[in-house]
């Protein structure tokens, strides 16, 4: 269940990196 939770949860932090700051859509 944790393993689940926290990968959603990087996916949402990534997702709203790339949104504040397009430059980084390349790094993952």
């Amino acid at each position: 269940f944790f393993s689940n939770w926290a990968s959603d949860f990087a996916r949402f932090l990534n997702h709203d990196a790339k949104i504040r700051n397009p430059d980084l859509s390349g790094v993952r």
